[in-house]
């Protein structure tokens, strides 16, 4: 429930500017010429910690705004779960245990 919580705040709030997949491709990324929004899947990203995550959707950070008033707590956590996710998005499929096999297969449909 957390990680379709996450996925579905992430949708709205976070996919226009860094993509569906979170790697900064997204229409708005390719117009904004300043600074693109950087991706959430890379090393730099992937080293964060939690709270530094939630700290910048909280505060803003660079050019994106603050999401303080916009995202209540319990849906920042679950956007930086879902993200999180995204970011061991590159795992072969067949190294993964028969569980998460299953789990895996419900998020990519």
């Amino acid at each position: 429930a957390l990680l379709e919580r996450g996925r579905d705040r992430f949708s709205r709030f976070c996919a226009p500017c860094h993509g569906v997949a979170g790697d900064g491709d997204s229409y708005i990324a390719h117009a904004m010429t300043l600074r693109k929004p950087p991706s959430l899947v890379d090393a730099a990203a992937a080293s964060l910690s939690d709270d530094r995550i939630l700290t910048v959707i909280a505060s803003g950070y660079g050019l994106m705004p603050s999401y303080a008033s916009a995202i209540p707590v319990r849906d920042r956590h679950a956007i930086a779960s879902y993200v999180r996710v995204l970011q061991h998005r590159e795992v072969a499929f067949d190294q993964l245990s028969p569980e998460q096999q299953q789990e895996a297969r419900r998020w990519l449909r």
